[in-house]
């Protein structure tokens, strides 16, 4: 009696010489069959041109000049403390003048972005940082209703 390990291992035999018999077919043995050689040795690498790697239209790739600029920019931007700030309005009152600037309401002594609020006046506020000046005007009128006086 055979075993069903037995069985198993006949069935797989029979399986793998009927894959390697031919066929009959006379076109299947005049086929060639096509070898996949593995190089151990490295291909070598071409050099790209730095025009042709740089593609106008790839966001990731900017060109030497332009991340220069930005850099530029930045930097600019970086010595300027003053740059960003802009006076949206000032309430007036003598003993204790408030200005907002970008959003917020400051006084005469505060700072805002490690700059100090000088002096605010009814239509103008006085900057100063690292020893520099800096004047932020309103750019509308006072209209006076008669109860403000300066």
């Amino acid at each position: 009696m055979i075993s069903l390990r037995q069985s198993t291992n006949i069935a797989l035999y029979i399986l793998v010489i009927c894959t390697l018999l031919p066929t009959g077919n006379p076109q299947a043995e005049q086929s060639t069959d096509k070898v996949l050689i593995i190089r151990a040795d490295k291909i070598a690498e071409t050099a790209i041109s730095q025009e042709i790697a740089v593609s106008p239209r790839d966001p990731f790739n900017w060109p030497p000049e332009q991340i220069n600029k930005f850099n530029y920019l930045e930097k600019k931007q970086k010595e300027d403390p003053f740059s960003g700030l802009k006076l949206l309005g000032i309430i007036w009152n003598k003993e204790k003048p408030l200005a907002i600037i970008n959003d917020n309401l400051v006084s005469q002594g505060d700072t805002i972005k490690d700059v100090y609020i000088r002096e605010i006046s009814p239509q103008q506020v006085m900057l100063e940082s690292m020893g520099r000046y800096h004047t932020l005007e309103l750019s509308t009128k006072i209209i006076n209703l008669g109860s403000i006086k300066e």
